[in-house]
């Protein structure tokens, strides 16, 4: 039965990472969405790691699809979680970072703007540098045989990108890993 899991979720998966379609964004406020998911991660998560978030004050208003922004939570927790066998913290944070100038290197895509950074943290097993060089590639994991699609972090990566953000990863071996995503703010309009 749990290989038959395995090939619907595997699927699922696939599907969705090959799908190359439209997708309608909305206004959506990443402090809510977070929060919001907050009761399921505190369901989901075991009980020798400390969830704990960080929320900014400030308006955290981005044009998003809220489905795939929650995938892209739920997808870097559990490898947060994964990283974690023997526990730890894990801690998401929202705030509010001014590019005043285009970025060099891989962020140069990224224009001179005001961005919402949502960070994800673990005080995890960390990834050395060739992990993080293919990380973000479709297929490639560290997890056992049977335990990992490799799909996870392709389909982060390709939501964030999808929306006109961006995502990088800051990591030590031994001491943890931060997921880093810049998505353009919106400013509010109406009550300002």
């Amino acid at each position: 039965m749990k290989s038959v899991t395995r090939a619907i979720t595997l699927t699922r998966q696939l599907s969705s990472f090959s799908r190359k379609r439209e997708v309608k964004l909305q206004e959506v406020d990443c402090n809510i969405l977070i929060s919001n998911m907050r009761q399921m991660l505190d369901r989901l998560v075991r009980k020798n790691i400390v969830l704990k978030d960080e929320l900014t004050s400030e308006s955290t208003l981005v044009m998003a699809h809220p489905g795939e922004l929650e995938q892209v939570i739920m997808n870097l927790s559990i490898n947060a979680w994964d990283a974690m066998p023997d526990g730890g913290k894990f801690i998401i944070r929202t705030m509010v970072v001014h590019l005043p100038f285009p970025q060099p290197g891989p962020e140069s895509r990224l224009l001179p703007g005001t961005y919402i950074m949502i960070q994800v943290s673990d005080t995890g097993c960390g990834m050395d540098r060739e992990t993080i060089a293919h990380a973000f590639e479709p297929l490639f994991t560290t997890k056992k045989e049977g335990e990992g699609t490799g799909l996870g972090l392709s389909i982060v990566y390709g939501n964030i990108i999808g929306i006109g953000g961006y995502i990088d990863i800051d990591s030590t071996p031994g001491e943890g890993t931060t997921f880093r995503i810049l998505l353009p703010r919106l400013k509010k309009t109406s009550g300002e």
